[in-house]
């Protein structure tokens, strides 16, 4: 078991500013933070989100300790876990650059402090601690016994993962870290220890997991469920068409170029949802989100701040206008803990997730975006983008009764046709067979092609694909 906290940097900042204050007669000076926390596959992580300090009054004369406290202090502690269900972490500090090895009566004292606060409530990890900008030394009160506190990780600016400084030999300049000393001395350490999450390994993702992997990162998480296809080649690192052709996954894929490079690394390459693999993205130090939606940027950045995770966010998009050259937009933003988010940095809107949720009626948002001219009359527009007009509608439904009412005329011809002949139709959508993949296709959308390894709009569209590549279908 191996529990660690997580603090903001302007929360450490605010408790180390008391606890250095000088005190009339007391040599040194407590607080609190008061924590909520989870379990996470390694132990229980906190996350102080308030510190109280011990108001001046409530010192008590004692030459033998560098500072006491009466009851009410205490008394105050128990009520705060009472109203809020919060841990209770009780804390000093030697001097924010000293160290931080607890004193034979810290280690003392402290634990009585700790079960103090647990006869209130054994199930919250109350603790004692003894901190500096870096580093924390101490307890938690865990199933009815005190383990070991030594890790802590400081989500700001600059960020720390709970690494004691190494030693003054410095970087050595022959080896893998050798042209990044300018990083500082303990970057080699930061940099193979911490654990990066990557959520989406498209044509972004793609890059930053490549790049990671040259940088020297050793900890990796994946979530993508994604398979690679044709059109991903032209952004997709590491990509082949061979990697098409066998429905490779986009995470085995990534995994492939990573260990290329770095080929000791640990890298979790479960394909998954982000949703579905909390559990290991809460354990990263640093996430990067690579997700196509407006939707999707703020769920993850909710999950994000909920474990105070830097989330780093990119995108781009294109618009392709007739009478203009295309334009292409893009941002990388930061939303840190603590500070501002993406909707302060106006990434995410009101406008942009209502424009987002009236496209298409539902689905997944294309990352690309374009504008095309002269399709055929009775498209609708809203937005600035293209909307499904009343046939295309129409084949859905009927797609969808096909499975359940036999023989309902379907209104197109494509099934009849040709490849070359469906290829070059310009007004009906067409299903067609290449090389056993079982595409439906709704021209002239050609971001809208939906396989049945990856996206259809329902089940029963999916079966009636499989039908109608098959020969099944009749006309």
């Amino acid at each position: 078991m191996n529990p660690r906290i997580k603090i903001t940097r302007p929360l450490l900042e605010k408790a180390l500013l008391d606890l250095e204050r000088r005190h009339p007669f007391a040599l040194e000076r407590v607080g609190f933070f008061s924590c909520r926390s989870t379990s996470g596959p390694n132990g229980p992580i906190l996350f102080a989100h308030d510190y109280h300090p011990v108001p001046d009054g409530l010192y008590l004369e004692d030459e033998c300790c560098g500072a006491r406290i009466g009851e009410i202090p205490i008394q105050a502690a128990m009520q705060r876990t009472l109203d809020s269900n919060s841990a209770q972490l009780w804390i000093h500090t030697h001097g924010r650059n000293w160290s931080t090895f607890p004193s034979p009566l810290d280690a003392r004292e402290g634990p009585n402090v700790v079960r103090s606060l647990a006869n209130l409530n054994q199930g919250l990890p109350h603790g004692w601690a003894v901190v500096s900008e870096r580093e924390i030394s101490g307890q938690i009160h865990l199933s009815k016994e005190l383990v070991e506190l030594s890790r802590m990780s400081v989500v700001g600016w600059p960020m720390s993962i709970g690494r004691r400084s190494l030693d003054d030999r410095g970087v050595d300049l022959e080896s893998r870290h050798g042209r990044q000393g300018f990083l500082g001395r303990d970057a080699p350490w930061i940099i193979e220890n911490a654990r990066i999450g990557i959520v989406g390994l498209g044509g972004g993702g793609s890059h930053i997991n490549q790049q990671l992997a040259h940088i020297g990162f050793k900890h990796v998480v994946y979530a993508d469920f994604d398979h690679v296809t044709l059109s991903n080649l032209n952004r997709l690192v590491g990509a082949t068409a061979k990697d098409v052709r066998d429905a490779r996954l986009k995470s085995e894929i990534a995994s492939r170029v990573f260990l290329s490079i770095q080929p000791d690394a640990h890298l979790d390459v479960v394909p998954a949802r982000w949703e579905d693999k909390v559990d290991a993205l809460g354990e990263c130090d640093i996430i990067f989100g690579c997700v196509d939606s407006f939707a999707g940027r703020r769920d993850l950045e909710q999950f994000c701040r909920s474990r105070m995770i830097p989330l780093i966010d990119i995108g781009m998009k294109v618009r392709q206008n007739p009478d203009a050259v295309p334009q292409i937009y893009g941002q990388c933003a930061v939303s840190m803990p603590g500070s501002h988010c993406l909707r302060c940095l106006n990434v995410i809107t009101d406008e942009n997730l209502a424009e987002e949720a009236g496209d298409y009626g539902a689905g997944p948002q294309p990352r690309i975006r374009t504008h095309e001219p002269n399709v055929r009359a009775g498209r609708r527009k809203r937005g600035g983008h293209l909307q499904p007009d009343r046939r295309d509608l129409q084949l859905l439904r009927a797609a969808e009764r096909a499975v359940t009412q036999p023989w309902v005329p379907i209104p197109m011809e494509a099934p009849a046709m040709s490849r070359s002949t469906a290829n070059q139709s310009s007004g009906f959508p067409c299903v067609r067979g290449d090389n056993g993949e079982r595409v439906l296709w709704l021209h002239p959308y050609k971001a809208a092609i939906a396989t049945t390894r990856s996206f259809a709009p329902t089940e029963a569209v999916r079966q009636f694909v499989v039908s109608a590549t098959t020969g099944a279908q009749a006309a």
